[in-house]
C-alpha cells in the first residue's frame, strides 16, 4: 500500500494495469468526408498492434476505494433488467435511476428490491433531453462526492432497423460493463486524476458516422461558454450512443453551461442536431481539450460488428489536445484537398495516418 505525505492511503497501480493498453500513436486517423471531421478511423476496427506499451501515470491518484455512481436513464422499461444484470461486476457502486413517470419509478423500485440492490435512488425527471438532461441534473444535485460516474440508458434506436438497434445496444452494454477483470482495469485508469472518459469502440454500423453531424456550430458556441475555442480542424471523439465511464470532475465544466431541462427540445427529438446530440459530443471533447487521457474499450470483433479485426480485449489510449495540436491543421487541409480531388465516395473516410 502507498501513502501520501499526509498519511492518506492512495491507489498504487499494479504493473499489470497497462498490459492491455495500446498507445494512441497506433490509432489510425481519418478525414470524415460526410461532416468535415478529423477523427479516429473507427470503421477499420481494431487491427493488430505493433506493440502494447505502458502508458505512464502521473502522481496524484485519488483514494484507494473510489466512489462510483452508476446512472441509468430508463425510458424503455422492458430493457431495464438487461442493464441490471450487466453492472453486477461493478463494485462499490451507488445506483441513480432516472425515469419519466411515477408508474415506471414504482416498477423500477420493485425490481431493484427483488434483485437485492440496496444502494439506489430512483428520480422522476421530465421527458426532455433523452438521457443527457438527466445526467446534467445529477451532476448539479447528486454527484458531488463521487469519483467516477458510469452512464447508460435503455437504448432502443426505434428509428432504424430493429436488428441493428439490438446489435448496437448489446455492443454498448458489453463494452461498458465488461468482465470483472477488465472492469477493475477501468477503475484503475479513472482513479488517476489526469484521466477523462472511457467509452466503447463504436459499432461497425455507426463507426463511419461518429462525426460532427449537424452539431458543429452549436458545439463551438458551447465550448466558448466554458472557455475553449475550437474549429473544424479540431480532432473529435465521443461516446456515440451515450454509454461511458467518466471521472466526475472531467464532466464538471458542463455545469458552466447553466443548462436545464427546458433548454432541450420536446419529444420527438430529431435524429441529429439537437442540444442532446451536441452535449454527447462535448462529453468527449472537454476531457481531450483539458489534456486528460481518455480510452476506448475494444471487446472483440464480433461484439463491435467486425469480421476482420482483433479478437481479444484491449484498451486504446485516445489522443489529448497536446498530442495532436501540431498535426491537426495539416491533416485537415490534406483531407480537404484529397476530398475534392479524388473519386472516393463521400460516405467513405480518407485515411491520413
Amino acid at each position: 500500500m502507498t501513502y501520501r505525505s499526509d498519511g492518506i492511503q492512495i491507489q498504487a497501480l499494479p504493473e499489470s494495469t497497462n498490459s492491455l493498453i495500446i498507445s494512441h500513436t497506433e490509432l489510425k486517423i481519418c478525414f470524415d468526408q460526410l461532416a468535415g471531421s478529423l477523427r479516429p478511423a473507427w470503421e477499420l476496427g481494431l487491427q493488430e498492434s505493433k506493440q502494447n506499451i505502458s502508458i505512464p501515470f502521473r502522481s496524484g491518484h485519488k483514494f484507494e476505494t473510489p466512489k462510483i455512481a452508476v446512472h441509468c436513464h430508463v425510458y424503455y422499461l422492458e430493457l431495464f433488467c438487461e442493464l441490471l444484470s450487466a453492472w453486477k461486476n461493478i463494485q462499490n457502486k451507488f445506483l441513480f435511476i432516472t425515469t419519466n413517470t411515477a408508474f415506471k419509478a414504482s416498477i423500477i423500485e420493485q425490481i431493484l428490491i427483488h434483485n437485492e440492490e440496496l444502494d439506489y435512488l430512483v428520480i422522476i425527471v421530465k421527458n426532455r433531453g433523452r438521457d443527457i438532461a438527466p445526467l446534467i441534473y445529477l451532476l448539479k444535485h447528486y454527484l458531488n462526492g463521487f469519483d467516477i460516474v458510469i452512464h447508460c440508458h435503455t437504448k432502443k434506436t426505434p428509428q432504424v432497423d430493429k436488428g441493428f438497434g439490438v446489435a448496437w445496444r448489446k455492443s454498448l452494454i458489453q463494452a461498458t460493463f465488461p468482465n470483472e477483470y477488465l472492469a477493475r482495469k477501468l477503475v484503475d485508469l479513472l482513479v488517476n486524476v489526469n484521466s477523462g472518459i472511457v467509452m466503447p469502440w463504436p459499432h461497425r454500423f455507426v463507426a463511419h458516422n461518429v462525426n460532427w453531424g449537424s452539431n458543429f456550430c452549436r458545439i463551438k458556441s458551447l465550448m466558448e461558454l466554458v472557455g475553449f475555442k475550437i474549429n473544424r480542424s479540431n480532432f473529435l471523439y465521443f461516446p456515440a450512443g451515450s454509454f461511458f465511464w467518466a471521472r466526475v470532475d472531467a464532466l464538471q465544466p458542463l455545469l458552466g453551461l447553466s443548462i436545464n431541462d427546458l433548454d432541450f427540445c420536446p419529444e420527438p427529438t430529431p435524429p441529429d442536431g439537437a442540444l442532446a446530440h451536441s452535449l454527447e459530443r462535448c462529453i468527449g471533447i472537454l476531457p481531450m481539450l483539458e489534456n486528460r487521457r481518455s480510452y476506448a474499450v475494444w471487446i472483440d470483433a464480433n461484439t463491435h460488428g467486425f469480421t476482420d479485426a482483433v479478437n481479444n480485449s484491449h484498451l486504446i489510449a485516445l489522443p489529448t489536445n497536446d498530442d495532436l495540436k501540431n498535426n491537426c491543421e495539416d491533416w485537415f487541409k490534406d483531407g480537404l484537398v484529397r476530398a475534392f480531388s479524388s473519386y472516393i465516395p463521400a460516405h467513405q473516410s480518407l485515411i491520413l495516418s
